[in-house]
């Protein structure tokens, strides 16, 4: 190859690159394309209003639980519970029986609280501290001679897995289902209350004998309700005896369960006259507190994938179910979870082999809260649409989100206790990941014909790879993308108004890079936090981000390759004609030179468009959930193929080089030119 092949090699390229991109880019956009994700129908159905007939239903029959509570701005999560049983944890009988649950939102469970130990048992780091409250208080059944004394302990350890701060008590703390009025005090003396409780509900202690002493270690708090005892015999300040405090921090003996696992149904999700949703009421409340709306109502939709019906019990399901709801809120705006109120509960009973709701006799029931703090996402993260691009019938966007390490101490106080020092210190870090994004969703606004739909589609999202760890100081574009036919008809970039994410977690975690210079975990520390709906983009706030068509941007590029390198080529062609037109040996040969230039024009548009595909592929389609991304299969045809055409390239440039050099130096030598032998050498 002479040096103007290196330049004419740039007529047919740009025509065969952008015709292979086109056929491309039409024949995947028209072959039938299967579906990222089914689109989650909303229910329409009618919910009755009238509750006046509901019976209350006892939280030692069936307990519902808020766990935890956050807020985006444009909605409030809940974190719930629902369970049949009430599992706690007692401390010595002989000391009384306070019967202890935990209401702490950071506690998982206990096979996943136990703390790991060494080859002799001892425990390998502290452990965790949960807060809970006394759930039940019973007197001791041992036949003495005098009735005994109930310290309510501060702490209840149970050995090996955690400890539990005992920070409140419920309402009715004596009650049990299975004690009659008149002995469910039977055998107490004196109750003594620690200086450490903050919260005690009201009628918490409501009917105590007068003969039995309420003794208060410390002062009447805020937290304790106006009614949380009908008793005179109460008294502040005491100075406790050491028979008291030398029984504050109790081991526990273990576990106890309160209920019998009755069988009941939560939602009742068939079409017809059974037909009763779960169905929560509640106030909302402003800024300051103050009452907006009274009595909002929000039907739960469907927990279970298998049933029409979610239910608690021993037989018509498990003992317990956990579920979150995503209630859409005002900015500004949150729901005040005392006033929580879940309608549509019956009984289960079973009708000819099918289990169904008992109508007859329904039951409403009132949440125990132990979501302390309500977070707000803009303490974990800032999130800022950045880029919103289309190809291949897919859509991406991706969005700048900035971590606040500093929300760790308040998502979870005791293992930044425990680990303060090292965090000061920057031995240890906070590393962020958005997880369970297979359970997430989208939210798809879009216009077709003036006219808004909405559509709420699966995010594409692996199990066994759903989350996204961002980076452990400043964060990063988190990438998220989905097929435009898996929103519904009509949907492109270029009708899309508004997109959403619903329902996914941040998980803060502590990590350290240890002895062997790998990241490690610090035990314990791991927190996930579930928040409800967060706004990706919205065309009518994003002004600054334009929606992308990558294809048309490739057409461009290949259209303007084109141009470029016809021009150089037609013009290296007229210069090289004109100037060895009376050279024999270099004189241009038009077939030859069309030939190369096509192939070299061909090869250097490869190079063009494997660079593109790079750069648009870790620029505006960089999805960092692992799912499909069309741009993949166009990376890597191009950029091999583009490596091939170097490598053959860079050969030709080399042999080219080489005999021009050859060629000079027989000229010089003159060994090129015939010389006659005279013979007078």
């Amino acid at each position: 190859m002479k040096h103007g092949n290196l330049i004419r090699s740039f007529a047919l390229t740009g025509i065969l690159a952008s015709s292979c991109l086109l056929a491309h880019v039409f024949s995947f956009a028209a072959a039938p394309q299967a579906k990222a994700a089914e689109a989650v129908v909303a229910e329409e159905a009618t919910v009755s209003t009238d509750y006046s007939q509901e019976t209350y239903l006892d939280d030692d029959r069936i307990l519902f639980g808020v766990n935890s509570s956050t807020t985006t701005g444009i909605s409030q999560s809940l974190g719930l519970s629902v369970s049949s049983q009430v599992i706690t944890y007692k401390n010595r009988p002989q000391d009384g029986n306070i019967f202890v649950k935990i209401n702490d939102p950071t506690f998982v469970s206990e096979s996943e609280s136990k703390v790991p130990t060494d080859e002799e048992g001892n425990p390998l780091g502290d452990l965790p501290i949960y807060e809970g409250e006394v759930y039940c208080i019973k007197g001791t059944k041992q036949k003495r001679s005098k009735d005994v004394d109930v310290v309510i302990p501060k702490y209840l350890t149970l050995q090996g897995y955690f400890i539990i701060h005992v920070s409140g008590i419920v309402s009715d703390v004596c009650a049990d289902s299975s004690s009659t009025a008149d002995d469910k005090w039977k055998n107490i003396a004196n109750i003594y209350i620690h200086d450490e409780i903050e919260t005690i509900a009201e009628d918490a202690f409501k009917g105590i004998p007068e003969t039995i002493g309420i003794k208060c270690l410390g002062e009447e708090k805020e937290g304790w309700d106006d009614k949380w005892t009908d008793s005179t015999n109460v008294e502040y300040n005491v100075e406790a005896p050491e028979s008291v405090t030398s029984i504050l921090e109790q081991s526990s003996t273990g576990s106890y369960a309160f209920g019998s696992g009755e069988n009941f149904m939560v939602g009742f999700h068939e079409e017809g006259e059974y037909y009763r949703p779960l169905t929560m009421t509640y106030n909302i409340l402003d800024e300051n507190d103050n009452l907006v709306t009274t009595d909002a109502e929000y039907v739960i939709p469907l927990n279970s994938t298998s049933r029409l019906f979610d239910a608690v019990g021993s037989s018509v399901g498990s003992i317990s179910i956990s579920f979150s709801v995503d209630i859409p809120i005002e900015k500004g705006l949150h729901i005040d979870l005392g006033s929580l109120l879940f309608h549509n509960v019956f009984e289960a009973v079973k009708v000819d082999g099918k289990w169904l709701p008992d109508l007859t006799i329904p039951y409403c029931a009132i949440p125990s809260v132990s979501a302390q703090t309500v977070f707000n996402i803009d303490e974990f993260v800032s999130m800022n649409i950045k880029t919103i691009s289309t190809f291949m019938g897919y859509t991406e966007f991706g969005v700048d989100v900035d971590v606040k390490p500093g929300i760790f101490e308040k998502a979870n106080p005791t293992s930044y206790i425990q680990n303060r020092e090292n965090i000061e210190k920057g031995i240890y870090y906070v590393n962020y990941s958005f997880v369970a994004l297979n359970l997430a969703r989208y939210r798809v606004t879009y216009r077709v014909n003036n006219e808004l739909k909405e559509e709420v589609i699966r995010v594409n999202a692996p199990a066994n790879y759903d989350f996204v760890t961002l980076d452990k100081k400043t964060g990063n574009i988190l990438g998220l993308s989905f097929e435009n036919s898996a929103v519904g008809e009509g949907f492109s970039i270029q009708t899309v108004e508004k997109i959403e994410l619903i329902g996914f977690n941040i998980r803060l975690v502590l990590r350290t890079i240890n002895s062997s210079n790998k990241e490690s975990t610090i035990n314990k520390s791991k927190v996930d936090t579930r928040f409800g709906a967060v706004v990706l983009y919205d065309k009518s706030v994003n002004t600054g981000v334009k929606p992308v068509d990558i294809g048309i941007i490739l057409i461009i590029i290949a259209g303007v390759y084109v141009a470029i390198y016809a021009a150089a080529a037609v013009g290296y062609y007229v210069y090289s004609k004109n100037r060895y037109k009376n050279d024999e040996f270099r004189r241009v040969n038009n077939k030859k030179f069309l030939i190369s230039s096509l192939k070299n024009g061909a090869g250097f548009g490869l190079v063009v468009m494997s660079i593109s595909f790079i750069i648009f592929r870790w620029g505006l389609m960089n999805n960092t959930v692992v799912s499909f991304n069309p741009l993949d299969v166009f990376v890597i045809i191009f950029t091999v193929a583009a490596a091939i055409f170097l490598g053959l390239f860079i050969k030709d440039v080399v042999i080219s080089v080489r005999n021009n050099m050859k060629r000079k130096r027989n000229r010089k030598l003159k060994l090129d030119q015939d010389i006659v032998d005279d013979g007078t050498h």
